[in-house]
């Protein structure tokens, strides 16, 4: 008994500053839209007016976007134009892909695509090594104005392995922050 008395007594701590880091403390706004993913494009419901919308067109979206701060914007993953490339000539993969990272303005509509694939991007090329970024799900900063994923350059053999990305919206570029 003494020693689960002493365990709790040392978790307890812990769980309270676990339920207060970042998840917690973020807030959604109440006009948040309900989000979801249905045949590569993001559609919303808003609970206000009832009413379902389709976001986006072709996009193929791979997974929930992030709402950012002010909720006006959300922050997602793409399939990148080699990824479906592949999808079209292959019929498919299995495992990671190359992705982009894209912003969607919930007031205009509007998708801007923020990290791209390399020019000279190849995956499953004849005779070309493969060069491609693999990309997480983005995250937005606590004020709103800058986008953060980290990638994967791919092949293993890249200069470059692992990067955390930041895209800053005020200067419309990327920051390289920090690198393997």
């Amino acid at each position: 008994m003494k020693r689960f008395v002493s365990v709790l007594l040392v978790l307890t701590p812990l769980l309270a500053v676990i339920g207060s880091g970042p998840a917690a403390a973020q807030q959604v706004p109440s006009s948040a839209p309900i989000l979801w993913v249905m045949k590569d494009d993001l559609w919303a419901y808003s609970e206000a007016t009832g009413q379902v919308t389709q976001l986006t067109q072709n996009a193929h979206v791979w997974d929930l976007p992030v709402l950012s701060p002010d909720g006006t914007k959300l922050a997602l993953l793409v399939a990148s134009p080699i990824t479906v490339q592949v999808w079209e000539t292959s019929g498919g993969f299995s495992g990671n892909a190359p992705s982009d990272v894209a912003m969607l303005d919930l007031q205009t509509g509007a998708l801007t695509v923020v990290a791209v694939q390399p020019e000279d991007a190849c995956l499953f090329c004849q005779g070309r090594p493969d060069n491609v970024f693999m990309r997480a799900a983005p995250t937005w900063s606590p004020d709103g104005t800058q986008i953060a994923w980290t990638e994967l350059h791919y092949p293993a053999n890249a200069p470059e392995l692992h990067r955390l990305m930041i895209y800053d919206l005020a200067r419309f570029r990327d920051l390289r922050r920090a690198e393997d």
